[in-house]
Parts: structure tokens; C-alpha cells; sequence
């Protein structure tokens, strides 16, 4: 079974970071604690949504090492891995920021792997070719489809709905959203992820 990896607030969490950064280049207030949608539409509604396309670019380049695995992810892997089963990363992600310092957010993305999977934990069979950076949402997902994936697993329901019915989709939903979800397998933690991968297609 192929199992396939939306990267971006999928595997890696970045809310610390975008919170920790905003603070210190004092973009928002201290009260601005939540998450990154919180400091966006701070950004936003004090017209400078300039900012936020900048410390996107930072938090996912230079900063990037700051950003922390989802709890249960190492989990997961690990069974997968047990089970025979192929991991594979397959995210939109372009090549530099839109704006600001001209990093390579894929090179910056395949250290955080290395240091925060791969080097660590051995058992886990995942390779550098296994990890797929596409530059746009079309053709990331043409690159499921020619990977073959069985399952997919993103936290954005317009990807999964670009998805043929066929692959079993899975929505990480780490927090509680009243949204109709009834096409996808909703998942709201990691820990859930061994039995909804077990569960039949729908």
C-alpha cells in the first residue's frame, strides 16, 4: 500500500514559529497568541498583508528549523513502516518565497526532514526520493495520481476534493471545524491515524 504526505501543517507545525517570529519582528501585539490565521488577518486588516507574505517566506526558509513534528507522526510512520507499507511526501511547495530573502524553502524543507525524521529514527523507511515538491496544486495532484497512492492525507479539503474517490482520502483536523466533511475520513490527531487507515473506503 502506497500512503502519500501533504507536508505544511500536515506533518510539520509551524504555529509556534509564526507566533515566536511575528512577536519579535513586532508585527502584532502580544495578545496575538492563537495561530498564524490570527496574525494573518491582524496583518490584513491593518493593511499590510505585505508582512505576512514575507514571514510566510521566513518561518518556511531560514526559520524553518524552529517548526515542530506533529505529535504522532513518528507514531505513524513507525507503523507504517512495520507494516511494509510506502511513505511518500508530496506537497506544493515552490522553489523561493514570493516575497523577501531569496531562500530555497524545498532545501530548507528536506533539512527539517532529515533532521527532525530521518536521522533519528532509522526504522522509519523514508528516502529523499520519496519526497516530492511540486509548484503548483495541479501538479501535486498529477503526482499523486502517477504515484499511485492508495491513501492520501491533507489539511486543506480543496485538495482532497481534486482527488479521485478512489484514493481514501483523510482530513487532519487537529482542531474542531463545523464544516461538512462527510466525503473524507476526518482525522483530529495523529493518534487516530492506525485505525482510519484500517477503516473500508467509502
Amino acid at each position: 500500500m502506497i500512503i502519500g504526505f501533504d507536508f505544511d501543517n500536515t506533518i510539520i507545525n509551524y504555529t509556534k514559529s509564526f507566533i515566536e517570529l511575528a512577536k519579535k519582528k513586532s508585527l502584532v501585539p502580544s495578545e496575538i497568541n492563537k495561530d498564524k490565521i490570527s496574525i494573518r488577518n491582524y496583518l490584513r486588516d491593518k493593511n499590510i498583508e505585505n508582512e505576512w507574505t514575507v514571514l510566510q517566506g521566513e518561518v518556511y526558509g531560514k526559520n524553518i528549523m524552529y517548526a515542530e513534528i506533529h505529535k504522532g507522526v513518528i507514531d505513524a510512520f513507525t507503523y507504517l513502516s512495520g507494516k511494509n507499507f510506502k511513505i511518500k511526501i508530496i506537497s506544493h511547495k515552490t522553489k523561493f518565497p514570493y516575497m523577501g530573502e531569496k531562500v530555497n524553502l524545498r532545501i530548507s524543507a528536506i533539512e527539517w526532514i532529515k533532521k527532525n525524521i530521518l536521522e533519528d529514527y532509522s526504522n522509519i523507511k523514508l528516502d529523499l526520493p520519496d519526497i516530492h515538491f511540486e509548484d503548483s496544486i495541479k501538479k501535486k495532484i498529477e503526482k499523486i495520481k502517477e504515484l499511485k497512492c492508495d491513501v492520501y492525507i491533507d489539511d486543506l479539503p480543496e485538495i482532497l476534493n481534486l482527488l479521485p474517490s478512489s484514493i481514501k482520502r483523510i482530513l487532519f483536523l487537529p482542531k474542531i471545524d463545523s464544516g461538512n466533511f462527510s466525503k473524507f475520513h476526518v482525522m483530529n490527531s495523529w493518534e487516530e491515524f492506525p485505525n482510519i487507515l484500517n477503516l473500508k473506503n467509502e
